[in-house]
């Protein structure tokens, strides 16, 4: 009896252990809002801080300008999966002009909408980057962002 017990506990345990989330442990890792001399060319890297992080289709990045106000064209929605889901894994969302400029391929391509001079960048409501000038909500934003450019 007792040993059915126990195998009924355990089985009450792994019909109750919480799914492993599938686009829910990836943080914004860098924002590349173009420059003077490149201005079209922009990306965003997104970095996974947990295996599994692949189911990404129908999620969003979102860009807000230094106001906090979202721009034209965002939020940029990836159409499916992405086949790498090992731990740390880094996720880029670029312009044609920054995959040409750079020599990568855009595992999602964007248009330039990063403001150059200051906004936020936001990996659905789960984790933003802020730079420059920007000055609209923190929500989600966290210090010390990296920003090249």
């Amino acid at each position: 009896m007792r040993s059915k017990i126990q195998a009924l506990a355990l089985a009450a345990l792994a019909l109750a252990a919480p799914a492993l989330a599938t686009f829910h442990e990836i943080k914004v890792k860098e924002v590349f809002p173009g420059t003077v001399v490149s201005p079209n060319a922009q990306y965003v890297v997104l970095q996974a801080y947990a295996a599994g992080q692949t189911l990404l289709g129908t999620h969003k990045l979102h860009v807000y300008d230094a106001a906090g106000a979202e721009v034209a064209g965002s939020p940029f929605t990836f159409p499916g999966p992405v086949a790498n889901g090992a731990n740390q894994m880094t996720v880029l969302i670029a312009t044609t002009e920054a995959a040409s400029l750079f020599g990568v391929t855009a595992d999602l391509t964007m248009t330039p909408v990063l403001p150059l001079t200051g906004g936020k960048a936001c990996w659905e409501a789960l984790d933003c980057v802020a730079w420059g000038s920007y000055g609209g909500s923190a929500t989600g934003a966290r210090a010390g962002a990296r920003r090249h450019g």
